[in-house]
């Protein structure tokens, strides 16, 4: 069932039923795609969590080293767009940058 509901006194914060993410803070429980969140955090890394909220579930050895592949290749900085960024003071706020 679709369920929105809107609270102007959180200034436009919204809340639906979702699959992706359960919580329910009275008792504590957080879960992406019914995992404990803490489950994750203790055996999971980044991008097996990335998977998971993605594709719906934990990835296999394969699908993992694939993903990570395709990760990394979409990670990378053009080399004009890396020097464009060595051109502005160290100290810059990322903003300002922008």
């Amino acid at each position: 069932a679709d369920c929105f509901t809107y609270d102007p006194g959180f200034m436009s914060t919204a809340s639906c039923q979702s699959t992706i993410t359960y919580i329910d803070g009275d008792k504590g429980i957080l879960r992406h795609r019914g995992y404990d969140i803490k489950d994750l955090a203790e055996k999971s890394d980044f991008l097996e969590v990335a998977y998971l909220l993605i594709y719906g579930e934990l990835p296999s050895g394969e699908q993992y080293n694939n993903f990570t592949k395709q990760v990394a290749h979409h990670s990378l900085v053009n080399e004009r767009l890396h020097y464009l960024f060595q051109t502005f003071c160290s100290s810059s706020h990322p903003m300002a940058i922008m």
